[in-house]
């Protein structure tokens, strides 16, 4: 990591987990035992408990890291493998857990790349996964082609047009924008 990603990483991220964790160690009760779901590699979990030596926070994610500041179980997304009434209080923060309405599962990942952005190292889908679910939210509520053409013009190259159209095939405004891909020749 170079000069800037090393001084964003120290003001802002750093910033970031002690505000939140400054929130949420506020909102806990004395002694309690904390479930932290999605708490990937435990940063704020790990401030929280800095900052409230009386809790015990311990996490779960579907993608457990190999260094971590809490205790991390691997989770399958569905199931919270504790018993009930294990935890006084439970914090989900920055969770994803849904991509159009398909639960998240420890596989949706595998495909992801780690890049830095920001001066964090976070797991990045490729541009084909990210605009076949683009796609697959489209509806008569929500149909802005405008935002998805400039996004999709600038990756073409590396999109898998025949994986595209089998996965959104069952989304009429998904075939629509596919349609005007081709006569925009963003499809080569």
């Amino acid at each position: 990591m170079g000069v800037i990603g090393r001084a964003h990483a120290g003001m802002v991220f750093g910033r970031r987990v002690r505000v939140l964790a400054g929130h949420v160690a506020g909102l806990l009760d004395p002694r309690s035992r904390v479930l932290d779901v999605g708490c990937g590699d435990g940063s704020i979990a790990g401030a929280v408990m800095e900052l409230r030596p009386d809790v015990e926070v311990v996490g779960i994610d579907v993608l457990v890291r190999p260094s971590t500041h809490i205790p991390v179980t691997a989770f399958d997304g569905g199931t919270i493998p504790f018993d009930d009434g294990s935890f006084d209080a439970v914090t989900f923060v920055d969770v994803l857990h849904r991509v159009n309405g398909v639960p998240i599962e420890p596989g949706t990942l595998d495909c992801a790349e780690d890049r830095v952005v920001l001066a964090l190292s976070i797991p990045v889908l490729p541009p084909t996964v990210v605009l076949i679910q683009k796609l697959k939210s489209l509806t008569e509520h929500h149909c802005d082609f405008a935002k998805l053409l400039p996004a999709a013009r600038a990756v073409r190259e590396h999109l898998d047009w025949d994986r595209i159209d089998i996965q959104t095939k069952d989304n009429d405004f998904a075939a629509a924008f596919l349609v005007l891909a081709d006569r925009l020749g963003l499809r080569g």
